[in-house]
């Protein structure tokens, strides 16, 4: 092996790099949510458009909820169940663990819904919209009853 410019040069032919795709598919965090997809590895990155795997969920700080919602159905329907799913933080995810975060926006969505009708006063809210099932994940307290309840009671 010799090198050039401190880089190592490997004997044989250069390595071929898998041809990437870049698309805006919706709004889930932000309007740069940007993924890029590598269809001959069935590889997709998709940054903080998902978080991390469940337990963690959706964090809509810009609200949004319903576009949110949308997205992550097209991103659900485009992908397959092999496909290998990188998301902005914590270990890789896969096809099915995209329901975790579309389940708790229809639920947080519903739950919010409700409560408006039910003309509930704030500390009733919060308590109607714990949603105790999601709170293992580590931000609950913080995204939840800060971020996203009053993303889903403002929508």
């Amino acid at each position: 092996m010799r090198s050039t410019n401190h880089f190592p040069v490997l004997p044989g032919p250069p390595a071929r790099l898998p041809r990437c795709e870049d698309a805006y598919i919706g709004f889930c965090q932000t309007e740069g949510d940007l993924v890029v997809r590598v269809r001959e590895d069935n590889i997709i990155f998709v940054g903080n458009a998902l978080q991390a795997p469940p337990p963690a969920f959706p964090w809509l700080l810009d609200g949004r909820v319903a576009d949110s919602l949308a997205t992550y159905r097209r991103l659900y329907e485009m992908l397959d169940d092999d496909t290998l799913i990188v998301p902005g933080h914590g270990g890789t995810m896969h096809r099915s663990d995209i329901l975790h975060s579309i389940s708790y926006i229809e639920r947080l969505t519903s739950l919010a819904r409700d409560a408006q009708d039910q003309g509930m006063s704030q500390e009733r809210i919060q308590e109607a919209l714990a949603m105790k099932e999601y709170s293992d994940y580590s931000m609950y307290d913080f995204i939840h009853f800060n971020v996203n309840i009053p993303a889903a009671l403002a929508e």
